[in-house]
């Protein structure tokens, strides 16, 4: 007895259906075709969710808010298309500024001043870099349109919130033609104005309201900010400076504490890739040159042993 096969492609409504149970759960019907209108006009699988529905606060000319569906693609979207293109060189690791601790409106935080993401195109056979800056004060979302408070997710991720930003804008500036707009993890929390001044978001016309003298700006009250001690070494910089470190060790003991030590403990769980290998590979090789040794090579005295690395390591 054979299973029965059918090949019939699911219905329009079939589609709506099941995009409204799994994807866009609670969603308009409306906002579901306007996403399956964008993705048919960019050739993309819905399924992979490109696009996202994004219930927007936008304030009108009249001064009241309003809530509506704005379509939104996602850095997915950016990304499958920069692949397309065959002209997608890659992107490096994202790279932070020092941490900040601030209070904002009564909440502590603790940010990146900065992340800085490159994009490589391939222009005529040779790579090109666009490097995007972003900064977190600039991009972060509120939680409620009345306080500084970041919201929970720019709370709980602010590295990876900002290294999404920056990887956006760095796709925009290499991919200038198919990514106009800016993705849901920019616009997530944010609130959209449609008013003169800004991007028109009311689909119905509107007048302008009149001329009138710009009112002097209130002037603000000088933010206090506590910044940690500096942090502006990358992955790379640590690792030179474990290496120095580890090459001027003057004994297995003192290797054995800078290896045990809480910055190289923590790297071993966060490195991944290269980096990872790197600090492995400095390890292992440090460790079978120091417990190798013959055993009647010169050894220190017994008295204080002296770190002469551990302040090139501690500095970075």
């Amino acid at each position: 007895m054979s299973d029965i096969v059918t090949t019939d492609k699911p219905t329009h409504d079939e589609v709506i259906r099941v995009l409204e149970n799994s994807l866009y759960p609670g969603a308009k019907r409306e906002s579901i075709e306007l996403v399956l209108a964008y993705c048919r006009a960019n050739g993309l699988d819905p399924m992979l969710r490109p696009v996202y529905i994004v219930p927007t606060s936008i304030k009108k000319p009249d001064g009241q808010w309003e809530t509506r569906d704005v379509l939104m693609p996602g850095i997915a979207d950016y990304r499958i298309k920069a692949a397309r293109s065959g002209e997608y060189g890659g992107k490096s690791e994202p790279e932070f500024g020092p941490d900040v601790r601030e209070t904002l409106s009564g909440v502590a935080v603790t940010y990146p001043a900065w992340c800085r993401v490159t994009v490589k195109r391939i222009v005529q056979g040779h790579a090109r870099e666009f490097i995007a800056t972003e900064r977190w004060l600039e991009n972060y979302a509120t939680a409620k349109r009345d306080t500084q408070a970041p919201n929970a997710m720019w709370k709980k991720r602010p590295y990876g919130q900002l290294a999404k930003v920056a990887e956006a804008q760095a796709l925009r500036m290499a991919f200038p033609e198919f990514s106009a707009g800016y993705t849901m993890e920019e616009m997530q929390g944010k609130t959209l104005h449609d008013e003169w001044s800004g991007p028109t978001i009311d689909a119905e016309a509107t007048s302008p309201p009149p001329l009138r003298a710009a009112a002097a700006p209130t002037p603000k009250a000088p933010r206090k900010v506590e910044a940690d001690p500096p942090r502006t070494r990358t992955r790379k910089d640590f690792l030179d400076g474990l290496e120095i470190a580890l090459r001027d060790a003057k004994s297995p003991e003192e290797v054995d504490r800078i290896v045990c030590g809480e910055e190289v403990m923590r790297a071993k769980e966060t490195f991944q890739n290269g980096h990872k290998q790197r600090l492995e590979t400095l390890i292992s090789e440090t460790l079978a040159k120091w417990w190798h040794t013959p055993p009647d090579a010169e050894t220190p005295d017994d008295g204080e042993l002296e770190i002469a690395g551990a302040d090139k390591l501690a500095a970075g």
